[in-house]
């Protein structure tokens, strides 16, 4: 299976909207409602996007849609991913211990954002209010807001 890495040095296009969302819903339902509402196309990407740190791997699934007629790139990705540990062996009493779950966040000083809207190509701020004020009917979403992506340290897990 490929893998795309991204590595925490790599550097992109910055000219981009981050939009921030709080849901509880699954990911394939709220890229379901974001295509209804906001009238876009996201189809999930085939290969996860990986970030590499602290010499683990960890796969983060989402969706994105390229705009041609507009030249624009919608992308949805969960801020939040899981990772399964090997199951330990304690020697001293020769138990196998269970695994244990581990969650790593995308973006940690936004570590209560469940997913994130990434639209490649600068809008014009009323434009992205637009878009936000056509999400807000979706009743699932606790908030969504814009972020002020000259504000996030961790920017470069967003340059993909």
């Amino acid at each position: 299976m490929a893998v795309s890495i991204l590595d925490i040095d790599d550097f992109g296009s910055d000219d981009f909207n981050i939009i921030a969302l709080h849901t509880s819903l699954e990911d394939y339902k709220l890229a379901y409602l974001v295509n209804k509402y906001g009238q876009l196309n996201l189809e999930k990407e085939l290969i996860p996007l990986t970030l590499s740190k602290f010499a683990t791997h960890t796969n983060f699934d989402f969706f994105k849609f390229e705009d041609k007629n507009e030249r624009i790139v919608w992308s949805l990705i969960a801020n939040k991913s899981v990772i399964e540990s090997e199951p330990r062996i304690d020697s001293d009493i020769n138990l196998v211990l269970t695994n244990t779950y581990s969650d790593i966040v995308l973006i940690p000083e936004y570590d209560t954002v469940d997913y994130f809207i990434k639209v490649e190509e600068a809008l014009l701020p009323e434009t992205v209010q637009q878009f936000i004020s056509k999400l807000n009917v979706i009743k699932e979403l606790d908030a969504i807001y814009e972020l002020d992506k000259n504000t996030l340290v961790s920017i470069n897990n967003l340059l993909f």
